[in-house]
């Protein structure tokens, strides 16, 4: 069975039974609220072996933006650590190694690949915007579309949410 229907909406997996989603901008005009504005979420997961230093390796996936999403991202960054950059209070450190793609926001399946040269041997792969130092106008010029026609529907919380399927990090020989 796919995953058809979710909080943002629906989309079929690009392939086999399921996919990720996560928001890689989110905004909220509830000045109550203890979000950032410029929170955002990101996927990682440990690699089954270090990765080779010298070594090219491909890595490949397919993002699909929500339908339900106001506001887009600019860009999405694949980012690779020796150690977890999370620290003992769940905040973002800056990993070793990061290289953004720049994504046009399509609302179906698009595939996006990258070539990256290992520089150290690296053992964790993130996927999301690690952007520490986003100021609050560089935030506000990418989602100012989606900001004008939120307060026209008068929406409080706003994301830039997408899904993503098929990642895979192969070597290059």
């Amino acid at each position: 069975m796919d995953i058809l229907g979710n909080f943002v909406g629906y989309r079929k997996a690009y392939e086999g039974k399921g996919y990720a989603g996560l928001y890689l901008l989110r905004y909220s005009s509830d000045q109550k609220e203890n979000y950032n504005y410029a929170s955002h979420e990101l996927i990682y997961s440990k690699l089954s072996q270090p990765l080779t230093v010298g070594t090219v390796y491909h890595v490949r996936f397919y993002l699909s933006l929500a339908d339900s999403s106001f506001i887009k991202s600019d860009s999405i960054y694949v980012s690779f650590s020796t150690k977890t950059v999370f620290n003992k209070y769940y905040q973002l450190i800056e990993p070793d190694f990061y290289k953004g793609i720049k994504i046009p926001n399509q609302h179906q399946w698009e595939l996006f690949e990258l070539d990256i040269t290992a520089t150290e041997p690296f053992i964790y792969c993130y996927i999301g915007l690690p952007r520490k130092a986003l100021t609050r106008k560089k935030y506000h010029s990418i989602i100012e579309n989606g900001l004008q026609r939120g307060k026209f529907l008068r929406k409080q919380i706003l994301l830039a949410y997408y899904f993503i399927d098929n990642v895979s990090l192969t070597e290059q020989k």
